[in-house]
């Protein structure tokens, strides 16, 4: 689902928030002393929307032969020396911020992030079919693989990469009918209870940037209150939208990265959902 994963992840810091585990306005080295010490003014908040200003790892990824951990990058963000700008000052799509904050709820569940998915997100709404890449499910992956393709056919299927396996940005594993379930399940408050599903739908917006939520983003251009995130990685692409107001949510996704997911949806929604 490549960065259409960032929901779940974001879900995963509110079930933690519900329980008292953590707060929004923790200091990310709460949980991870290891970070520079700028990232003390980091907030969990900042990184759930995209504010916290960390360097971008995506330039270590390895290859298929070193799969690489979220303690890479953890590791490759401790020996950073500033932040591309201070905490809170503007958006800033960060895949680094995910990562850290899917280190935060391991370290504050006790639990492996794979597992903690598994057992408080995936289990109880009922997706069978889904589950996090890792170095640990390679395996299990490789067993049915779904080859993804560049959008250029002669350039051939796409080269699996070291940062296939890194998660919390991405690499979440799902199917059409899981992610129907998973939505059912949001619309129908069976994970948490009103008043923290409107925290998880409160959109933050600074500058230039989208109103961003917890992983997802608000638009209210149609007339219809929208909540959607994009996703593409590796010759794959999903975009998933969801209208609270209507009941309704579209998910496009394909192995072929010049499929068109946004504009098949927003074609949906003009010939369903709109008034």
């Amino acid at each position: 689902m490549a960065s259409v994963s960032k929901h779940f992840t974001a879900m995963a810091i509110l079930l933690l928030e519900t329980e008292g585990k953590i707060t929004a306005s923790d200091s990310v080295r709460k949980y991870i002393p290891e970070l520079p010490k700028y990232a003390e003014q980091i907030t969990i908040r900042h990184l759930l929307h995209h504010q916290g200003g960390l360097p971008a790892y995506e330039n270590i990824c390895g290859s298929e032969d070193a799969p690489m951990t979220n303690k890479n990058v953890t590791d490759f963000l401790a020996a950073t020396k500033q932040p591309e700008f201070a905490a809170g000052s503007r958006y800033s799509y960060s895949n680094s911020g995910y990562v850290v904050l899917a280190e935060i709820v391991s370290r504050a569940s006790g639990k492996a992030f794979a597992d903690f998915m598994r057992e408080r997100i995936f289990k109880p709404v009922g997706m069978t079919d889904t589950f996090v890449l890792n170095p640990a499910s390679l395996k299990k992956y490789r067993k049915n693989p779904v080859v993804g393709h560049y959008e250029e056919w002669t350039d051939g299927s796409y080269v699996f990469s070291g940062c296939d396996t890194v998660w919390g940005d991405g690499s979440v594993i799902s199917s059409a009918g899981d992610l129907h379930k998973w939505f059912t399940a949001l619309h129908s408050r069976k994970l948490i209870n009103e008043e923290w599903t409107q925290k998880y739908f409160t959109a933050v917006k600074t500058g230039d940037g989208p109103a961003y939520a917890y992983g997802l983003e608000k638009d209210e251009s149609n007339g219809n209150t929208a909540w959607s995130h994009a996703g593409s990685w590796g010759g794959f692409i999903s975009y998933a939208v969801y209208y609270p107001s209507r009941a309704a949510w579209i998910v496009a996704m394909s192995n072929f990265d010049g499929f068109e997911s946004t504009a098949l949806t927003e074609a949906l929604s003009a010939a369903f959902l709109r008034n």
